[in-house]
């Protein structure tokens, strides 16, 4: 099962099964038992474009061929309402299923600008559209639980930053609602929004300086109060959710308006939180194996004035000239860092390595100038960013200059092969494509993330582990099949570019996931790990 909806009385699930391939197909089962029954009334998918179950039937994105199609499923029947270009997203439905709202590339435009159109499931008819938020990768909406509530919360463009804004499809063309951040508690912040039962009140997320907090937002009074009990070492994680693109918050509400949150610490184990100040789950053990810090950092050329970065240092002395460094890179890249439990930096320091995680351009909780910094120069201009933050780093002597390996996900997989091209002192690059296809294989690549990178920096013996680097890939070479977003030329920022050869684990399955032998008798054979 990859992805799942629940229908709102709690009875019936609909949920994909794809048996590791690169389609899946769509169920539907009692939740109290009994066999699951194929929805052959729509094709496989390729990935999830949303799933809502009603009480009438359901909504689902079927993402394939190049395109998404949104069908509506009711009384055996299926039909599409709209058919979009790739990554749109069913992003919501309102509670009596009549209206589900679609986030979808503008005409003409990247995946990175998302405008939204409403659609009216019985007559198939847009009855509102909302005017593209540029850059928006994901741009989220909802509407109320209360059925014939037609509110529809979205982000918007808000003051410079990504703010909300209601508007009520019964009067789509009266002025939108938007929340007031000229308070501290949203003031240059990035904002996501949930309702809380009733519909007069916002759960509001805010992301800034690494840190995603949560606060109720009272639509009638505009005042603004802190919703859990969070001290200065928590913040609020963020998990891939079922039928969404992206990581959201760890936020649920309960029918009796109750909030409960996944949060974490640095150095403060994972556990959960609600509103009546009572933990939940695991204990909020604390981590002692580093020290992890924010900092900001002056701009690569082109780039935004400072790059928030944390740094996660290994316990005791700092070592003369440094301590060996990890970049890990986040995919994405219209995602964040914040200051949570990682298990994954936990693991690269106890092996004695420095952790660096970069808000290179392109990352949200800093505002939509920042975002807006890579579409002029992607991958090319977040690799400045990278190589200004290890420069700084190492003037610092925070890290050594000469003991760096830069690993990626997703998007980011690509950037670590050009960065691997650009950037000196680099010792190796790990590409990881896609990021898992369940929690025993993200676990399983953890373990062989860090193995690698350990090996790499020479602080621990070459592991006999299937999964070995290759050695001696072409790393100039290799960053270019990784996207083909600038001419070979353009990578030459370092002189020894064209010569430099790295050891690389690359992992996953998509076309992209190879790098080419070093061997000049192997050049056109494509060599990969699959993870």
């Amino acid at each position: 099962m990859k992805h799942f909806a629940v229908s709102p009385r709690g009875d019936v699930l609909w949920w994909l099964k794809s048996d590791n391939s690169e389609e899946g197909r769509w169920y539907e089962q009692q939740v109290d038992g009994g066999a699951a029954r194929l929805l052959d009334q729509v094709p496989a998918t390729r990935s999830d474009g949303g799933v809502f179950v009603t009480e009438a039937g359901g909504i689902l994105g079927i993402a394939r061929d190049n395109k998404t199609e949104i069908y509506c499923v009711r009384d055996g029947e299926a039909r599409v309402l709209g058919t979009y270009p790739p990554m749109a997203q069913a992003s919501s439905v309102s509670a009596d299923g009549r209206y589900v709202a679609v986030s979808h590339s503008a005409p003409g435009e990247t995946a990175l600008s998302k405008e939204v159109d409403v659609l009216d499931t019985e007559t198939g008819e847009r009855v509102m559209w909302l005017p593209a938020m540029r850059p928006a990768m994901f741009r989220w909406t909802e509407f109320p639980r209360e059925p014939g509530d037609c509110r529809l919360l979205h982000q918007t463009e808000v003051d410079g930053n990504i703010g909300l804004a209601i508007r009520d499809i019964r009067h789509p063309d009266a002025e939108e609602r938007v929340v007031d951040t000229r308070n501290d508690a949203f003031r240059d912040a990035d904002l996501e929004g949930l309702w809380l039962p009733g519909g007069q009140e916002l759960l509001v997320t805010a992301d800034r300086d690494g840190r995603t907090l949560v606060y109720r937002y009272d639509l009638t009074t505009r005042a603004v109060a802190p919703a859990l009990p969070l001290g200065d070492e928590l913040s609020v994680e963020r998990v891939a959710r079922s039928g969404t693109l992206g990581l959201r918050p760890a936020l649920a509400v309960r029918p009796d308006g109750r909030i409960l949150a996944q949060v974490s610490g640095p150095q403060v184990a994972t556990h959960f939180v609600d509103d009546h100040r009572r933990g939940r789950g695991a204990d909020r053990g604390r981590t002692e194996s580093s020290m992890t810090r924010h900092l900001r950092v002056p701009r690569a050329k082109g780039g935004p004035p400072e790059i928030p970065v944390l740094v996660s240092e290994p316990p005791g002395p700092r070592p003369d000239g440094g301590h060996p460094v990890v970049f890990l890179t986040k995919g994405g890249p219209v995602m964040h860092d914040t200051m949570v439990h990682n298990p994954l930096v936990q693991a690269l320091v106890e092996q004695g390595l420095a952790v660096v995680q970069v808000q290179y351009r392109g990352s949200t909780g800093n505002g939509l100038a920042w975002i807006e910094a890579m579409t002029a120069d992607p991958v090319i201009g977040q690799v400045a960013d990278l190589q200004a933050v290890h420069r700084h780093l190492a003037e610092d002597g925070v890290v050594d200059p000469e003991r760096l390996v830069v690993l990626g996900r997703s998007w980011s997989g690509g950037m670590a092969l050009h960065a691997a091209a650009t950037i000196p002192g680099v010792r190796g690059v790990g590409a990881f494509f896609p990021v898992a296809k369940n929690a025993g294989v993200e676990v399983a690549m953890d373990q062989e993330i860090v193995r690698f990178a350990a090996t790499a920096l020479g602080v621990r013996q070459p592991s006999s582990h299937a999964l070995a680097p290759l050695p001696g890939v072409h790393a100039a070479q290799a960053a270019r099949g990784f996207g083909a977003l600038r001419k070979p030329a353009d990578l030459g920022t370092s002189p020894n570019a064209d010569e430099l050869r790295l050891p690389a684990s690359i992992g996953g399955q998509c076309p992209a996931a190879t790098v080419r032998s070093s061997d000049e008798k192997g050049l056109d054979k494509a060599q990969a790990v699959d993870l």
